[in-house]
């Protein structure tokens, strides 16, 4: 079935500071990325201290990486798209996928998040990951290892230590500032 099935277009829309990208067919040499810089399987997108790259999925979802991540494109088919994100934080708006099985899936240290349309806030650094949904839409956040779950909705966040087992969902505290500052991508 993967063979048979679209691949999305991920490219970066936008990117500033020390923004580099380290391509699947040369990782160990990173590049500056500059606008318009299509993303293929295990290209690796990284952000230095003030600096931020935004990355678009089919012209339509938004992804901005925060000063100090690492983002891993995984796997970019339109019934299977996954990213790993290893550090750092991403604030994304995702369209809404036309099935349940079509999520798209961010895989972090101790959680793995299943997106199926939402503006939602994702974090990791220290042993610790934390996911938050703003207005609109669901996420589905387990521990690394899949075995217990929690379902995050509107204004609610959870976070996931080195357990692994998501915490139970509260409301927004620790992204309350940046729904207050109009949501994740209030500017998109």
């Amino acid at each position: 079935r993967q063979a048979d099935a679209p691949a999305r277009d991920l490219r970066v829309t936008d990117a500033a500071g020390q923004a580099m990208i380290a391509p699947a067919e040369n990782s160990k040499t990173p590049v500056p990325l500059d606008e318009d810089t299509p993303l293929k399987e295990d290209d690796v997108v990284t952000t230095g201290p003030n600096s931020r790259a935004e990355i678009t999925m089919d012209g339509e979802s938004v992804i901005r990486l925060e000063p100090g991540s690492r983002l891993k494109v995984l796997k970019m088919f339109t019934n299977n798209t996954q990213l790993e994100l290893s550090e750092g934080l991403l604030l994304a708006k995702i369209k809404p996928v036309p099935r349940q099985d079509d999520a798209i899936i961010l895989k972090m240290p101790t959680a793995v998040v299943a997106i199926r349309g939402t503006e939602l806030a994702a974090e990791t650094g220290d042993g610790v990951s934390h996911v938050a949904v703003f207005d609109e839409g669901h996420v589905v956040v387990a521990g690394a290892w899949g075995r217990e779950h929690v379902k995050l909705g509107p204004n609610e966040e959870t976070h996931i230590p080195l357990s692994n087992v998501p915490q139970p969902p509260r409301h927004l505290t620790r992204f309350y500032l940046m729904l207050s500052l109009g949501g994740a991508l209030g500017a998109v």
